[in-house]
């Protein structure tokens, strides 16, 4: 099996076993906050920072986390204040919800939508659903849950929506992997689970739960496919989409909102724990990580591009999926994986290696090659399976990947390689 063979590979080259890691959280001590009287957290995916939108006085203030500190973002026409807030990937824009109020924040300037938003309605989740392509808010109203959809200038009412017992303040995060809201509680005896797939609610009926929880915080970990729930009790729980998993560790307080920092791969949970704001990060020590480095060389197809499949990172006891694409569509174009265990040096010689020596200009060896694979070529393209075996001493070991594709008419030696990857074994 290729899990074996990658154990045996990467074992030796480990110094010493490492223990599986639990996600932690730590505080942040950036560049202290003007006066705030509440806040909402989110995405930015384009610019792939976390903002944060800070009612102040008169108006609200959007700065930047980058993890280092907040940076104010100059804009204009600011609401007063607003309930709730997410990013619509397709436009690009943050979209807020206020008393009555629906604005869009685009390219710095905040414009006020003419739709209105429905009254006496308690906002706690906006998020964006790509495969409806629909901008959707969950709320209370009148002590029953609701969702709305956004389309234009226009708010309608989700039918099915109302279908929950009545609930306020449970926890709710968009799973933007299954394309789906996950509710858990609401009130003060409420632990059940729920999930909205854009059409109804489906409850889920899972052997672990946490408590009953009352307006806490959730926020999907979109690496390793993870709600996560601090629940207020002391405890951090995560929905991994059919059950919820304890973690015993949570920051010192209640209250505040939680977004997940999709490029650095954190959740970021601001605070309140009476004495003032406080800035929290809850992440993985060790997590998962993929990179691709160097250039390939041009093929009869152009150069083969090797890439991990979009969501695909090296977990233990999972399968890192990678694709070679821009091959030859010939019998003859067979595709290789290579794997090593370094990109410094391999049998006494320093990488990357020129390849021109031997019949392949402009093409260099980029890794070590301890182990190879042959693959399939489908219409130009090949798929790389490497199972992660469920191993903690491998918890942190990097291995290497570069693809070799047989290319007769390309050069004298008849092959081609791509670009390589560094692959990181972690734990979720």
């Amino acid at each position: 099996m290729v899990s074996h063979r990658l154990a045996v590979l990467l074992l030796p080259a480990l110094a010493c076993g490492v223990s599986s890691q639990f996600p932690v959280w730590s505080q942040e001590y950036p560049t202290a906050l003007p006066p705030v009287v509440s806040t909402t957290l989110v995405y930015d995916s384009a610019r792939q920072l976390t903002l944060g939108i800070f009612r102040t006085s008169p108006t609200v203030q959007v700065s930047a986390w980058d993890g280092r500190a907040w940076t104010l973002v100059p804009t204009t026409n600011a609401p007063s204040g607003i309930g709730a807030a997410g990013y619509d990937d397709a436009r690009q824009v943050l979209v807020a919800c206020g008393t009555q109020e629906t604005w869009e924040l685009r390219g710095g300037a905040w414009v006020r939508l003419s739709a209105n938003w429905p009254t006496d309605f308690s906002v706690q989740l906006a998020y964006f659903s790509p495969a409806r392509r629909a901008f959707e808010v969950l709320g209370t109203r009148s002590a029953t849950l609701q969702v709305w959809q956004l389309t234009g200038t226009q708010w309608s009412l989700q039918p099915g929506s109302q279908s929950l017992a009545s609930r306020s303040n449970p926890s709710l995060a968009y799973d933007s992997t299954r394309d789906r809201v996950v509710l858990h509680g609401g009130e003060t005896w409420l632990a059940d689970t729920w999930e909205w797939d854009g059409a109804s609610w489906t409850q889920r009926f899972p052997s672990n739960s946490p408590p009953p929880t009352v307006g806490r915080l959730m926020a999907y970990d979109s690496a390793r496919g993870r709600c996560v729930n601090w629940t207020g009790s002391g405890f951090t729980w995560e929905w991994d989409g059919d059950n919820w998993l304890l973690n015993l560790t949570a920051p010192p307080f209640v209250g505040g909102p939680m977004t997940y920092d999709a490029r650095r791969g954190r959740c970021v949970l601001m605070g309140f724990p009476g004495s003032g704001w406080s800035l929290w990060e809850y992440f993985v020590a060790l997590a998962a990580r993929y990179s691709v480095f160097g250039a390939g060389c041009t093929g009869a197809a152009g150069v083969p591009q090797l890439t991990a499949t979009s969501g695909s990172l090296p977990w233990l006891g999972d399968t890192l999926t990678c694709t070679v694409s821009n091959l030859p569509n010939l019998p003859t174009a067979v595709p290789f994986g290579l794997l090593g265990v370094s990109r410094q040096s391999w049998l006494g010689f320093t990488l990357p290696l020129s390849l021109a020596t031997i019949g392949a200009p402009g093409c260099n060896a980029l890794v070590s090659i301890e182990q190879t694979f042959q693959l399939t070529n489908a219409n130009g393209s090949a798929t790389w399976s490497v199972p992660i075996p469920w191993t903690s001493s491998l918890l942190g070991a990097r291995f290497y990947q570069q693809a070799l594709v047989l290319d007769p008419p390309a050069n004298a030696l008849g092959a081609t390689v791509s670009n390589a990857a560094e692959a990181v074994i972690g734990d979720r």
